[in-house]
Formats: C-alpha cells, sequence, structure tokens
C-alpha cells in the first residue's frame, strides 16, 4: 500500500514538472523567436527574390543610310558586334540601412524595413553568345567585347534598378517570409518599407 501511495505521488510530481517545463518552455522559445532582433534582421538579409533573365546589346558603325558611298564604307570598315548574356539579380532589404524597427502589439507583430531594391546582378559569362558582321578590312577586338560588356552591365543595372514592379514583388516576397514564420506563432505580421 505504501508502494502504491509512493509510485502515485511520484507519477503525479512527474506529471507537473512535465506540463510546467512545457508551458515554461513553448512562451520561453516564442519571446526569443518574435524579439530577437539580430533574427528579424537576418530573416530579410535571407529573403530575397531572385529574378533571372537575358540581355543584348548591339554595338556597331554601319550606316543606315543606304547610298552606295555608305554602303561601300560598310563593305570595307564595317564593324558590328552584337552580345547576349543571361544574368541573374537578386532584389531584397539592405539591413545596412538604420531604418528599422519591429514592435509587438498583442498578436500584431509590426515591422518597419528600409525599402526594397537591386542587391546583386551577375551576368553569367559562361553562357555569352555573339554575334559579329565585319567589312573586308574591319575585325572585331577584345576591346569591343569588353566594351559590349560593360555597356550591356551599364543597361541591365538601370533598367533593373528603376523597375518598380520587381521591387514590390520582392516586397511581397519578404513580407511573405516573415508571415509564414511568425504566423505558427499565433501572431500577424504588417510589414512597412521605405523611409518613415
Amino acid at each position: 500500500m505504501k508502494n502504491w501511495f509512493f509510485l502515485l505521488v511520484f507519477a503525479s510530481l512527474l506529471i507537473a514538472i512535465y506540463f510546467l517545463g512545457k508551458k515554461n518552455g513553448s512562451s520561453e522559445t516564442r519571446t526569443t523567436i518574435i524579439e530577437n532582433i539580430a533574427s528579424i534582421k537576418q530573416i530579410a538579409e535571407l529573403s530575397t527574390l531572385e529574378v533571372k533573365g537575358t540581355c543584348t546589346v548591339k554595338l556597331s558603325n554601319a550606316n543606315q543610310d543606304g547610298d552606295w558611298w555608305n554602303k561601300m564604307k560598310d563593305y570595307l570598315m564595317e564593324n558590328t558586334l552584337q552580345v547576349t548574356v543571361p544574368y541573374t539579380a537578386k532584389f531584397g532589404v539592405d539591413m545596412s540601412q538604420p531604418d528599422f524597427t519591429a514592435v509587438i502589439k498583442d498578436s500584431t507583430v509590426n515591422i518597419h524595413l528600409p525599402g526594397c531594391k537591386l542587391l546583386s546582378l551577375q551576368l553569367r559569362l559562361d553562357e555569352l553568345q555573339t554575334m559579329n558582321q565585319t567589312g573586308i578590312l574591319a575585325s572585331t577586338t577584345i576591346y569591343d567585347l569588353t566594351k559590349a560588356e560593360k555597356t550591356l552591365y551599364q543597361q541591365v543595372m538601370q533598367q533593373l534598378s528603376a523597375n518598380t514592379t520587381l521591387i514590390q514583388q520582392a516586397q511581397q516576397y519578404t513580407g511573405a517570409v516573415y508571415t509564414k514564420i511568425y504566423s505558427p506563432a499565433g501572431y500577424h505580421v504588417v510589414c512597412t518599407f521605405g523611409k518613415k
């Protein structure tokens, strides 16, 4: 009888410790995930939108005028080079900017981040394709190819940096990542971007 009583008390104590530990452990984890600013910054840095595409540039000294002198000149001296290169660009939040806050109120997490922008651009030169046409006395040089690559990079950088559609998609993607991470903990996430 004494053994049964001892086993019952011991089992009750173990069950109480288990539920107490479970309760304290889960709330401690929730607080750590939500309130850790370093984690919020890392999530923003990792939630980048990757965009792939192809860019083309054409450099030519050929005349479009159809008179006989220009045709003869093109026949002798034309140097036309067309370069096509695939690229990979990443859009996201630049966390080196100081404009960042995270406020928790009730079950809502309000996160304010700097605006999304083009973070990186990589031309995949291993997949570069060229087409050239030269006159009898002309030839395409490495300098021409280097000039075309530089022009290509500048054009793509300008176009992508000003592409508001991709910037908005990157902001939506970043907000969706935060929602996916915090919704299992019972939090509603509101992400805003740009200057306050």
